[in-house]
């Protein structure tokens, strides 16, 4: 078949586009733009044009009265007051002091002058508004080094992909599943966890006994089985947060974050097999130690004086401990 001089022109074009398209590595149905690779159907704008941003309103302590409208804090829902001043349902994040966490909000609310609300959503689906501002990280926009503060304009600024609304609808829904199964799947792991407490309790006191024992437990003080020493400074020089060949050990410390994994040295000053257990901050817990390590801050470390199962005294130490503390009213 015989072409004409445009059909020549249109085939060469086409065949270029085609051969950019291919050497971009687009996928068919999709564009490139300022903020990367998205579908061909969704649209860039600023947050300004999806889902602006405002200061929230003021309420001083003396004037909160008690009623079922949430209060929303910049870390959340903190009080409950007889007026509401924005109709649901309302996405909120702090602007003031805690930065980032984004709440969706299902009644009709108060958002505290110590965040930013949703003033519309401009015809989007809200809660896939909230996902969005999820995922955008807003901590980043953050400034101020004593108290963080968000800036709202730096926000309003930045460009996002924004799908059609049947898509947003189909993401929200898909997000709030997995956030569904995330809160049941919690929810078992708390039940499982105090059933462990519970089997922990009844075995570890004797009140249960295991088939094939029986006789009576003996009642011994901890200074009987165990060197209670604590542990002191370390040699910064001699540390490094991360661990090398260099710097072998860990350092434990009070925290109760990471296990007490303060960072680590190149030596260590207690054996393996031995316990340690916080004695400030959030006392009372306890960690078996199957290597050689730096204790730190004054915590516990407890050296066995026989052949013991450290293990098995870990376990013992919680639930002994935690009953002391609540004797003496440390715990509720």
């Amino acid at each position: 078949m015989l072409m004409n001089k445009g059909q020549l022109a249109v085939e060469e074009m086409s065949a270029k586009y085609q051969m950019v398209t291919e050497n971009s590595g687009l996928r068919k149905g999709y564009k490139q733009t300022e903020v990367g690779v998205i579908p061909e159907d969704w649209d860039v704008r600023p947050i300004s044009d999806v889902a602006p941003l405002q200061r929230g309103f003021d309420l001083p302590t003396t004037q909160l009265q008690k009623g079922l409208y949430p209060v929303v804090y910049s870390n959340g829902v903190l009080n409950f007051h007889n007026r509401a001043m924005v109709t649901a349902p309302g996405v909120v994040t702090g602007r003031s002091g805690t930065i980032g966490k984004v709440n969706y909000i299902e009644c009709d609310y108060w958002p505290h002058n110590t965040t930013l609300w949703v003033t519309s959503f401009i015809g989007n689906v809200p809660k896939f508004i909230y996902y969005l501002y999820q995922g955008i990280k807003l901590e980043r926009f953050s400034t101020g080094s004593g108290v963080p503060t968000l800036n709202r304009n730096d926000v309003h600024a930045f460009r996002i992909a924004v799908p059609p609304l049947p898509e947003q609808h189909a993401i929200a829904k898909a997000i709030s599943d997995v956030d569904a199964l995330l809160a049941k799947l919690d929810q078992l792991i708390t039940k499982k966890r105090d059933l462990k407490q519970a089997a922990m309790q009844q075995l570890l006191t004797g009140q249960t006994r295991l088939p094939g024992f029986s006789g009576e437990w003996e009642v011994k003080r901890l200074g009987k089985l165990f060197d209670v020493l604590a542990g002191g400074d370390f040699k910064a020089a001699c540390s490094s947060v991360l661990q090398d060949e260099q710097h072998p050990f860990p350092i434990y410390s009070n925290s109760i974050t990471d296990s007490g994994l303060y960072g680590f040295c190149s030596y260590g000053i207690y054996p393996k097999a031995t316990i340690t257990v916080t004695a400030r901050g959030t006392v009372g817990a306890a960690n078996y130690r199957d290597h050689s390590y730096t204790a730190i801050g004054r915590v516990l470390v407890l050296l066995p004086k026989q052949n013991l199962d450290g293990r098995f005294f870990q376990s013992l130490l919680i639930i002994g401990l935690a009953s002391l503390l609540k004797v003496l009213g440390y715990l509720n």
